[in-house]
């Protein structure tokens, strides 16, 4: 018996738990009101007009019908049972189709039907569904109700109408009233495997939401999103769904659903969160002449670790940007581009960095412009400017000078209205040799930002130059570089009117160093005197805070 029991065990371990049958229509005939969701068409019976009644003892409710007293093929009853409500069939569900049954002195035939209409379906053109077990034959020599069922599946979406076709087996040998009695007509449904559907995981740099999509729900169906594999309430029910705000990675789970409810498996769909990275990239500082072939020359943080795939090369004249052409990442600084010829006056240069893939580097990281040509009066060779981390450079050189008192230095943000932000004395006042200048902006506005120099001599008469152009892009966010630092570090500030403090302390918290509104946005901390271990930087910037991680070797 042992063996027994094992096997019972295994198999129903193999057929897995019975799915549930969810009624869609049911009839038990206890009142004669039940025959109104019915339609009788019969072309033979005891009373053809009104072939049924409802029969209710203390035993048992049931639907009867009486045959014809005539005599050979006019005894009996022949006719069809028809559903008058429609119903809706899905992919995915097994439908399953029954009546309890019992004939008085004569054997019957049984049939179950199905059409578009009740018309058809309570007709012979109604399609049969096949596999009534256990027959299709009610016995007359049963005493007790026998449950004939079959069941149907569909492979698209359809609205039928069902029916039940009965008949009176003929047997001239017969002379008792014959009787058929049905107890009950059951309609249900059940799920059946639902296919998956397809999905694909996304990638984001940095915090945000995600749209995730998703396909292949059967005809009439739809999706359901949850935020856990099993369990857990519904987050949405379209094949898209756009997630909250993400600073981690995380996974959804998605399945699909068809029109009966019935759900696939889930899922899993993965939004990966990357870090965002900062790496120094800058033009090098190049002398090009207008009409003359030229270098240009790009430094970045991300040749040297292979994380950057191309460069792409632009001249900016104007507003109007010209794209000169897209070379592959060197393994380390600089990249190139070799100039045929460079542009006109008023040109500065543009690169934009495609870094691989995997990684994320902020937009200062990876999009980066240049110092101006620049054509100016015969006594002014240059004017030029460029973009780091620092603000903006102004760089100028003069042919000659005579009384030169020196040179105040404007900027405007729209090219109209200009501000002074400082002076710079004439080194000689009056000579015939070239002289350098330069001017530091460490308070430049993001974007673009327009100068001018107003030359000014000794008895007060003044001389502009032209105007240039130049793009800063500010970091949004305070920077710490190298994390891995054996004499220094640099904090990169954010440009601010607020009050910032720079704090360094050890792993336990002990502050060891304090810098307090530095003038420069680039401040270079000694830690050459530290021992080895974990450090951290926290800048503080009016009530906001950012806390930074380096490690000194």
């Amino acid at each position: 018996m042992k063996h027994i029991y094992i096997i019972i065990i295994a198999i129903l371990v193999l057929l897995g738990p019975a799915q549930a049958q969810v009624d869609i229509y049911r009839n038990s005939f206890t009142s004669p009101a039940d025959t109104s969701s019915l339609r009788f068409s019969f072309t033979k019976a005891f009373k053809p007009d009104e072939p049924v009644s409802i029969v209710n003892s203390t035993t048992e409710s049931h639907l009867s019908i009486r045959g014809s007293n005539g005599s050979g093929a006019s005894r009996g009853y022949t006719g069809f049972i028809t559903i008058k409500a429609p119903i809706t069939l899905y992919p995915g569900t097994t439908y399953r189709i029954s009546f309890r049954a019992r004939t008085i002195a004569q054997d019957a035939q049984i049939r179950f039907q199905r059409g578009a209409s009740v018309q058809i379906a309570g007709n012979t053109g109604g399609t049969n569904i096949a596999g009534v077990a256990p027959s299709n034959v009610i016995s007359a020599s049963v005493a007790g109700y026998t449950n004939f069922t079959t069941t149907l599946t569909v492979s698209s979406v359809q609205t039928e109408y069902f029916s039940f076709y009965v008949n009176s087996i003929l047997n001239e040998s017969n002379t008792n009233n014959e009787y058929l009695y049905i107890d009950e007509i059951a309609i249900t449904r059940a799920c059946t495997v639902i296919a998956e559907p397809t999905t694909n995981s996304v990638s984001r740099c940095g915090r945000g939401s995600e749209t995730l999509r998703a396909s292949g729900a059967p005809v009439g169906g739809g999706y359901k999103w949850y935020s856990a594999s099993t369990g857990g309430t519904v987050l949405a029910e379209t094949s898209n769904y756009t997630t909250p705000v993400l600073e981690n990675t995380t996974t959804y789970y998605v399945s699909t659903v068809n029109g009966n409810g019935c759900e696939s498996a889930r899922v899993p769909v993965t939004v990966t969160v990357n870090p965002i990275l900062f790496g120094l990239t800058e033009f090098v500082n190049e002398n090009l002449e207008v009409g003359k072939p030229g270098t240009l020359k790009l430094n970045s943080e991300l040749f040297g670790k292979g994380h950057a795939v191309s460069i792409m090369w632009q001249s900016v004249r104007n507003n109007e940007t010209t794209i000169l052409g897209i070379t592959e990442a060197p393994a380390a600084s600089p990249a190139t581009f070799n100039l045929v010829s460079a542009p006109g006056a008023d040109t500065y240069f543009r690169a934009i960095i495609t870094p691989i893939s995997s990684v994320c580097y902020d937009e200062s990281s990876l999009n980066v412009t240049s110092q101006g040509i620049v054509a100016l009066p015969v006594e002014l060779v240059s004017f030029k400017a460029q973009a780091n981390a620092d603000g903006i450079n102004l760089t100028w050189r003069t042919a000659s000078e005579q009384d030169n008192k020196g040179f105040e230095v404007q900027v405007s943000t729209d090219g109209k209205t200009f501000k002074n932000i400082g002076f710079v004395e004439s080194k000689v006042g009056t000579t015939s040799l070239v002289q350098n200048y330069s001017f530091r902006d460490a308070k430049a506005a993001s974007g673009t930002n327009y100068y001018r120099l107003k030359q000014i001599d000794f008895d007060g008469t003044s001389e502009y130059s032209k105007t240039i152009a130049v793009n800063l892009t500010l970091a949004s966010a305070s920077a710490v570089y190298p994390t891995l630092a054996t004499n220094d570090v640099t904090v990169r500030l954010t440009r601010t009117d607020e009050q910032v403090t720079i704090l360094v302390a050890d792993i336990a918290g002990k502050q060891l160093a304090a810098v307090q509104n530095p003038s420069d946005r680039q401040v270079v901390v000694p830690v050459q005197h530290l021992q080895s271990g974990i450090y951290f930087v926290t800048v503080i910037t009016g009530v906001n805070k950012e806390v930074f991680r380096f490690v000194k070797r």
